[in-house]
């Protein structure tokens, strides 16, 4: 089997399935660990707490990375601070 490019894929196209399956990708994620928290840890912690925690821990981190990149916007070292935090 042979491996051929579409070379007049429009770019706009493109961008648009990007993004549909990054978003796609997320939701699979989120999915996944919900079901994972629950199962794992239920009989130690109650399924609301943890699930309350993910998601304060998941914004802390998006707020977090959106201003190292508001600071280091410029700094050619953005990647490993980002990569330090969000590790």
């Amino acid at each position: 089997m042979f491996h051929v490019r579409l070379p007049k894929a429009p770019v706009y196209g493109s961008i648009i399935l990007a993004g549909v399956l990054l978003e796609m990708g997320n939701y699979g994620l989120i999915r996944f660990m919900e079901e994972f928290y629950v199962i794992k840890v239920k009989w130690y912690i109650k399924e609301d707490k943890l699930i309350n925690l993910s998601i304060i821990i998941i914004i802390l981190r998006i707020i977090i990375g959106s201003i190292l990149n508001w600071v280091f916007y410029y700094d050619c070292y953005m990647n490993f601070y980002l990569f330090l935090i969000l590790w």
